[in-house]
């Protein structure tokens, strides 16, 4: 009867110890779940959303407005024929598929603020050297030292420009989204879809804007406008993205995302990354260029 009585007991203990672990388990379980609805709480990860808004903005604004401009600054450079147009596109387009292993490689090494920053640095920076020789040609004579050589340095530099956009874009757009929602479907479409109506955006009204500048007022103005522009964007722009690692604890870790494309050759590489970036398909690089599937509302 004793014998029967200390196996109840014991079988009581057992089943409150297996409830107990149960417990314990569904809570986790619980706070795991809870963890990425946590993200966009109505406190500070909203803050860090809107901040990368602003960033993204303010350096995509710039961009487009100069690859607008660029393309009529050469023209009104050599009027008689397309040929610096072209070589311009040409450049631009092979400086933006042979660097891209060598961007993602770098932001895949880099602390996330300080990769970010530096492309912002890069693309900002570029934009203004490359309009001030583009000046430079505009006020020389046709055909002379002084031109050719503004000319060169405009399509060259002008170059450096879109690999640094390129890098802002691997940085911001298709890393810091991902890491500020951390695998939340849901928030990483409408972050994203956020993201691309603000490409579009400048895409439809920057070049608007140049073309007003140029038209109204001289494409000297218009040239120094678009490169004060970008100097003085530099600071806001990473301010914005102090702020957005000041509201996300997730965006001020410095994990890592796993890039499968890491053991491609650096061709491959650079041809993923060129097609992400100009096409904009079904597939984006999280790091170093390499591709994940991820919802359409996430193309940017």
């Amino acid at each position: 009867m004793e014998a029967t009585e200390e196996q109840a007991l014991l079988t009581d203990d057992g089943g409150a110890a297996a409830r107990t672990r149960t417990t314990t388990e569904s809570s986790e379980a619980t706070s795991l779940q809870l963890s990425s609805s946590e993200l966009l709480s109505p406190e500070r990860p909203v803050m860090a959303k809107m901040s990368l808004y602003s960033s993204h903005l303010m350096s995509t604004w710039g961009q487009r407005m100069w690859e607008f401009a660029i393309g009529l600054i050469m023209l009104e450079m050599y009027p008689s024929s397309l040929a610096l147009v072209s070589a311009f596109g040409l450049v631009d387009g092979l400086a933006t598929v042979f660097s891209g292993s060598l961007v993602g490689s770098y932001i895949d090494r880099t602390g996330r603020l300080k990769a970010a920053c530096s492309m912002y640095v890069l693309q900002n920076t570029a934009v203004a050297l490359s309009a001030l020789c583009a000046l430079i040609s505009l006020h020389s004579v046709e055909g002379s030292t002084w031109f050719w050589a503004g000319a060169i340095c405009t399509i060259g530099i002008g170059s450096i420009s879109s690999v640094g956009a390129q890098g802002s874009s691997l940085s911001v757009e298709k890393e810091w989204t991902v890491v500020l929602c951390k695998g939340d479907s849901a928030v990483l479409a409408r972050l994203n879809s956020g993201m691309r109506a603000i490409d579009l955006t400048c895409l439809l009204l920057a070049p608007i804007a140049a073309g007003f500048l140029m038209t109204y007022t001289s494409i000297t103005t218009a040239v120094v406008a678009i490169a004060a522009w970008n100097l003085a964007a530099w600071a806001p722009e990473c301010y914005m993205l102090v702020c957005a690692q000041r509201a996300s604890l997730l965006l001020r870790s410095a994990g890592h995302l796993n890039s499968p494309m890491s053991k491609q050759s650096p061709l491959m590489q650079a041809v993923f990354c060129f097609v992400s970036e100009r096409e904009a398909g079904a597939y984006t690089s999280s790091r170093g260029c390499g591709l994940q599937p991820l919802p359409l509302p996430y193309c940017t």
